[in-house]
């Protein structure tokens, strides 16, 4: 999957440049590094362009807005693997803790992006 493979060059990058931080790298072998992971994801991205079918959406913008303002009553029609990080996204923080009968309990924080994407639609 491209979203692997993203981590995983992020990941290397950063392995690289904190050893040219710690000296443990010249700044030659970094910049060979840093081309060559470069060449290798856009020989990768390209190979997931090829095969990839795009997703062509049907749905006019209000209707998507209206989805959007309705969400809780549209959750279903969301796909699972979705579900997670579109939530993850509105809240900075969440908390599950037993309540004081041993149930569970939830606290959320809204995060700032949450309120930017609500007051931009309002």
């Amino acid at each position: 999957m491209l979203q692997n493979e993203i981590e995983v060059s992020n990941r290397r990058r950063k392995n690289w440049m904190l050893a040219l931080g710690d000296g443990k790298l010249s700044a030659d072998d970094y910049a060979t590094l840093i081309d060559e992971e470069e060449a290798r994801m856009k020989a990768i991205t390209a190979l997931y362009e090829e095969n990839e079918d795009y997703y062509i959406n049907e749905l006019a913008t209000e209707e998507i807005k209206d989805m959007m303002a309705n969400l809780k009553d549209n959750w279903v029609l969301v796909e699972p693997e979705t579900q997670k990080p579109l939530v993850q996204s509105m809240f900075r923080q969440i908390v599950k803790k037993k309540n004081q009968l041993g149930g569970p309990s939830l606290r959320c924080s809204p995060s700032d992006s949450f309120y930017h994407t609500i007051d931009s639609h309002y």
